[in-house]
């Protein structure tokens, strides 16, 4: 009679939902910390030790960093941000925020983890150079949020993704 019976039913346990615009908003909340923390390779790149050994901060070069390298370094990422904003605006309306991002975070990623090898062979003009393209790769993103906001979450709770994003993030 027991073979007979049906198999026992699993235990069903309630399903977690996680709304889609949550699951969004979190991987903004990613990509945006994952970007911020690029941002502090070059700063790094200024204070490593020589790959020869010698032990002095900031000898990626044959000497040290000078403060105008330092400056122009640092202000390079600020001049390619600035500058592709807009661009990058315009290019997410175009093509797509999902598009833009996935470019954007590339761009700025191989950009950023080439800054210390550049730094090694071409010296701070090339590090400067590529810190400009990773300034570029980011401008676009906030431009992208909000337009991925702005596609997938409804109206009503702009407001509410912005402020989760932006609390979030900082």
């Amino acid at each position: 009679a027991a073979a007979d019976a049906p198999p026992a039913e699993p235990a069903h346990y309630p399903a977690i939902q996680i709304s889609r615009r949550f699951t969004i908003s979190v991987h903004m909340v990613w990509g945006l910390t994952c970007l911020l923390m690029l941002r502090a390779i070059p700063s790094f790149v200024m204070q490593t030790p020589d790959l020869k050994g010698m032990g002095d901060p900031g000898q990626i070069l044959d000497r040290p960093f000078t403060n105008v390298e330092k400056a122009t370094i640092l202000a390079a990422w600020g001049w390619g941000y600035c500058g592709c904003q807009m661009p990058g605006g315009a290019l997410s309306q175009r093509i797509g925020g999902k598009r833009t991002w996935l470019m954007a975070f590339m761009l700025s990623a191989i950009t950023s983890f080439s800054i210390p090898t550049v730094g090694a062979i071409g010296g701070v003009y090339a590090i400067a150079a590529f810190n400009f393209l990773s300034g570029c790769g980011q401008a676009p993103l906030f431009p992208a949020m909000s337009g991925l906001q702005g596609a997938w979450i409804p109206q009503r709770e702009w407001a509410r993704a912005s402020s989760l994003v932006g609390c979030m993030w900082s």
